[in-house]
C-alpha cells in the first residue's frame, strides 16, 4: 500500500521534475484522500500513505515556490464508482458521495491557467454524506 499510494508518486514525480522544470508552466496533481486527513481505524497503511501525499504535496509546493510550478493534491471521500464510464449522471441537489466526473473536474481545474494560484493545496471532493457522518 505504502508503496503504491507513495513511493511511486515520489518516484514519478522524482524522475518527470526536470522535464516540468523546463516547462514555462506546470502542474503536478497529486490523488491523495480524505483518509490521509483523518485516519479510519482498520486503514492504517492507506491512512498513511495519503497523509505521505499530502505532507510531499506540501513540501514539494514550497520547495519549488519560485518555479513556474504548481503542486497541489485532490483528496476524496468515498467516490459513488457505479456511474458508467462517460455518463452524465443525474445530479440531485445533494449527492450523497463524489462522483468520479467530481473527482476530474477538481483536476481538471487544479491543471488548468483557472487553478494558476492554487498551490499546496489538499482540495477536498467529498459529497455531503461524508459531512453528515
Amino acid at each position: 500500500t505504502i508503496a503504491t499510494n507513495l513511493t511511486a508518486i515520489f518516484d514519478v514525480t522524482q524522475a518527470l521534475l526536470p522535464t516540468l522544470l523546463r516547462s514555462d508552466s506546470a502542474r503536478i496533481v497529486n490523488i491523495a484522500s480524505i483518509d490521509g486527513e483523518v485516519g479510519f481505524q482498520k486503514l492504517v497503511a492507506q491512512c498513511a500513505s495519503k497523509a505521505g501525499v499530502i505532507g510531499f504535496t506540501k513540501a514539494l509546493a514550497k520547495e519549488l515556490w519560485n518555479r513556474p510550478i504548481t503542486v497541489n493534491a485532490i483528496c476524496p471521500a468515498e467516490v459513488d464508482k457505479s456511474v458508467e464510464f462517460a455518463a452524465t449522471p443525474a445530479r440531485v441537489p445533494a449527492p450523497q458521495r463524489a462522483l468520479p466526473w467530481d473527482v476530474a473536474m477538481a483536476a481538471v481545474y487544479l491543471a488548468s491557467e483557472a487553478g494558476v494560484r492554487v498551490n499546496g493545496a489538499c482540495l477536498d471532493v467529498h459529497g455531503v454524506g461524508f459531512l453528515a457522518s
